[in-house]
């Protein structure tokens, strides 16, 4: 979850999907549900893009900023790349969240437990 995700006024993680602390309001139901089906519900500012280079490259991630001459792609880890618009070709919305669909593979029961009380007692510390 670090790689995305900061828990609460912790130094660790990374500020590129919401801080954990906003969601902890939720069901355990609803925080599972976001977790295996990330693209169900995603917020404006935490879409995926792709990015279509003239040089043939395609890259991807959320549009954390853009100007009239670059936009900046944002991805896992807090890693943010410029690009200027006179290189790209074309630039679309995946229609999907940046968190990847199949996390839950190789986690067990116990695990989702543990994650959600985890979620569940931020606020608490």
């Amino acid at each position: 979850c670090a790689t995305c995700h900061k828990a609460g006024g912790s130094t660790y993680g990374a500020e590129v999907g919401p801080n954990l602390q906003t969601v902890i309001s939720r069901s355990p139901e609803d925080l599972l549900g976001h977790i295996i089906e990330p693209n169900r519900e995603i917020a404006p500012q935490y879409i995926n893009y792709s990015v279509a280079m003239k040089d043939g490259r395609v890259l991807t991630g959320m549009i954390a900023s853009e100007s009239s001459n670059a936009i900046v792609l944002k991805r896992a880890e807090g890693v943010m790349e410029t690009v200027p618009r006179s290189q790209i070709e074309e630039v679309r919305s995946t229609g999907q969240s940046l968190m990847p669909e199949g996390l839950e593979n190789g986690l067990k029961p116990q695990d989702f437990a543990d994650l959600i009380l985890f979620i569940k007692q931020i606020g608490s510390r």
